[in-house]
Parts: structure tokens; C-alpha cells; sequence
């Protein structure tokens, strides 16, 4: 291993630290509220609580621009945002990944959706724990950013008033960057978004509200996109387009990544990718990437199918 490498390694092994360290600190904290006060309140008057605000969910598949998508709104000051995913900041929901599918949570739905059974008598705990993590003063709508919410939207919206913004990237990009942070195969990284995919097809006429938006659009016609997501949440549209004008640290698993405006990164991952590897992608998901306009393999943006 180089200098370089190992300089990598142990910044992103001291990163891992931080965050469980975090995690359990957060755990504790939610713990203690929950126990000195918040059990009493919330199990009486949680769909009271959870009833003041419209809740917005963006869901889809990992790294379709849905860390970007919130940061956008966090810097907007529009709605309250939470400090990381909401499943990191709930006891009351299975976290992921589940070991051995970093990165592909696609390959676990039995397990989302056995969780998913014991969600109503949870709800006490999640409303409490996610309007605790929320930032201050609370707005009328609540952000919470976990993709693999996608299983969840039809639950969720059975006890909160919700909105769901889905997000949705070029499957080639997606698998090839599956491949490169989590050490997955290419095979499982098709897989896996060829999945997420058809599950947004399939339930997004299944709730009430919800709104398509393609990372292509989002990183190419910023304005337009955010403009279009204001629209659909019924905020004004001029804070959310500023604030996508800001400078944006994108690639966090990457140590060391700048500052950028918003940016379209497919074409590195693109150029990644080999005939054989393009090849593959196309056999398992193939269907699925021309229903969303992903049929090449360097489309300017994706379509709504």
C-alpha cells in the first residue's frame, strides 16, 4: 500500500470511528428522551404531533443524488431537515445495510418488509424520535432522506400526511459506482438498480403523492427541477432554486472531495466502464434502463416512463 492509500485508509477508517461514535451517542440521547418524558407524551399524542406537519420523503436508489437533493433543501431553510438518513435516528426501524449488502438493500426486502409488520405499533417511537431529530424551529413540512424508503411509502403514508420525492440516476452510473465504493460486483450492482427501479414503477401509483425527479435533470437544469419540486410541495420556489446555486462536497466516501456547484458526474463513471461491462448491465436491467430513458448509455437526462 502507498503513501497515499494508506493515508486514505486510515481517514476513512477514522471517519468509520467518528460515525459509530456518534451513532451510539445519538442512540443514548434518544434512549433517555424517550424514557424521561417522551414515551408518556408520544404514546397518547403522537398522531396529534405528527398530524401538525406535511411529511416529505425522498427515496429511491443509493447514489441517484439523494444526499444532494437534501442538502439542497437543508441549505434552502424551507423545511426541516434531519442531520443524516431518519433510519439512523430511530431505534424504532431496521437500519441498513444489513452485513453483506453494502450498498444493494434490494437483495433484503423479506427483511424491510417483516420490519414493516411491526410499524404500527412503533409509530410512537419513530414519531418521537424523527420530530426530535428535526431541526428548529419546525416547519410546517418535515424532510427525511432514506432511500430504501421506496419499500416503506405505503406505510408510512397510512399514518403521516406524506410526500414522496423519488430519485432516479443512468443504472450504468449506479452499478459502476456500486462496483467502486462497495466492492460489489458489477452483476449485483445491475441487479440491484434494475430492482429499486421496477419497485418505483410499481408503487409509485399506490400513493398519493408523488414526484419523479432524474439526477440528470436535477445536475443539468437545476432551476427548472428544484423549481418543479417546490411546485409539488406548495413552497415558494425561489429560496430552493438559490440554494441550489450553493457549493456542494460531493463524493463523501471519498476522502479529501472539494467543493463544487452542482455538477453532472456520470461521465467519469461512464468512462469506466468497459464494452463488457456495458454488455452486462444491458442483459440484467436492460428493460428497465429504456423505460427510463437510460437505453444508451450516455443519455442527457431520463424520462418519466
Amino acid at each position: 500500500m502507498n503513501g497515499k492509500n494508506t493515508r486514505l485508509y486510515l481517514e476513512n477508517k477514522l471517519l468509520g470511528l467518528r460515525w459509530r461514535l456518534r451513532q451510539a451517542w445519538w442512540d443514548g440521547s434518544s434512549a433517555l428522551s424517550w424514557q424521561l418524558g417522551g414515551r408518556a407524551r408520544y404514546e397518547r399524542n403522537w398522531r396529534q404531533q405528527a398530524g401538525n406537519h406535511v411529511w416529505a420523503f425522498i427515496v429511491g436508489c443509493n447514489n441517484s443524488g439523494t444526499s444532494l437533493l437534501s442538502d439542497i433543501f437543508r441549505r434552502s431553510g424551507l423545511v426541516s431537515t434531519m442531520p443524516g438518513e431518519g433510519q439512523y435516528l430511530t431505534q424504532a426501524m431496521l437500519r441498513l445495510p444489513l452485513p453483506g449488502h453494502e450498498r444493494v438493500w434490494s437483495e433484503v426486502l423479506d427483511e424491510i418488509q417483516a420490519d414493516l409488520e411491526r410499524l404500527p405499533a412503533r409509530m410512537p417511537r419513530l414519531v418521537h424520535d424523527w420530530m426530535r431529530s428535526h431541526s428548529r424551529p419546525l416547519q410546517r413540512i418535515l424532510l427525511e432522506k432514506t432511500p430504501a424508503n421506496l419499500v416503506r411509502m405505503r406505510a408510512l403514508e397510512a399514518h403521516l400526511d406524506c410526500r414522496f420525492i423519488g430519485m432516479v440516476r443512468n443504472g450504468y452510473v449506479v452499478a459502476e459506482g456500486i462496483r467502486r465504493k462497495a466492492g460489489q460486483s458489477l452483476e449485483r450492482g445491475a441487479r440491484h438498480w434494475d430492482a429499486v427501479a421496477r419497485l418505483m414503477l410499481r408503487e409509485r401509483p399506490l400513493v398519493r403523492h408523488f414526484h419523479l425527479v432524474s439526477y440528470e435533470d436535477l445536475t443539468t437544469r437545476p432551476d427548472e427541477t428544484l423549481a418543479g419540486v417546490a411546485r409539488f410541495l406548495e413552497l415558494p420556489p425561489e429560496p430552493l432554486v438559490q440554494a441550489g446555486q450553493a457549493r456542494f462536497r460531493v463524493g463523501r466516501t471519498v476522502a479529501g472531495a472539494s467543493a463544487s456547484g452542482i455538477r453532472n458526474f456520470n461521465a467519469p463513471s461512464l468512462a469506466r466502464l468497459s464494452a463488457e461491462d456495458r454488455a452486462v448491465i444491458r442483459a440484467l436491467a436492460g428493460e428497465t434502463l429504456a423505460r427510463f430513458g437510460y437505453a444508451d448509455q450516455e443519455p442527457a437526462s431520463g424520462k418519466t416512463p
